[in-house]
């Protein structure tokens, strides 16, 4: 087997594109919360993380669309729970209404893709209301959004360039199969 395929195997460039994407992440998100004053800076650099992961997959084009669902995603999943939590508090009934008030919105849109981010999203604004009552809604579901955003951006930057990577190892990888 030669270099190439072991590479291509062993996904040592998603490996590399990976640990730059949640290294990048984690330190955008502290510096992020540090900077715009979001509280915990370990739950930004956790949900800035989380968003490079979610959106990192196995090609640039599955990237892609990942980065656009999660960007969708984390926008309805941050705005809905600012809008029910700002009006009608932050308890488990609350919560529950954001929760149906996502799903309807996302069939009501078409957006059934971008549901299970949305509630994702929801879900952590309101576990993270709880944590701490005396929180602002709206840093909270901005900052999540924020953070959303840093690890998308991040992941697809580390994805696009590491591109031409991806193509000399599969332009090489056909070039051994076609000469066997």
């Amino acid at each position: 087997m030669n270099v190439y395929k072991i590479i291509n195997k062993l996904s040592i460039i998603l490996a590399f594109e990976m640990s730059i994407a949640c290294l990048l992440s984690y330190q955008a998100g502290i510096l992020c919360a540090v900077v715009f004053n979001f509280g915990s800076s370990l739950i930004s650099a956790l949900w800035c993380t989380l968003s490079a992961i979610l959106v990192m997959q196995s090609t640039w084009k599955q990237s892609i669309s990942s980065g656009f669902r999660r960007m969708i995603g984390s926008f309805i999943g941050s705005v809905v729970p600012l809008f029910i939590f700002s009006i009608l508090g932050s308890g488990v009934s609350t919560y529950i209404i954001c929760i149906f008030s996502i799903v309807i919105l996302c069939s009501y849109f078409n957006k059934k893709e971008n549901l299970r981010l949305a509630l994702l999203t929801a879900s952590v604004i309101y576990v993270v209301s709880t944590i701490d009552i005396t929180s602002n809604i709206f840093i909270i579901s901005v900052s999540r959004l924020i953070e959303s955003l840093l690890g998308i951006s991040i992941t697809l930057c580390t994805r696009y360039f590491t591109i031409r990577i991806h193509l000399l190892i599969d332009d090489n990888i056909d070039l051994i199969d076609q000469n066997k």
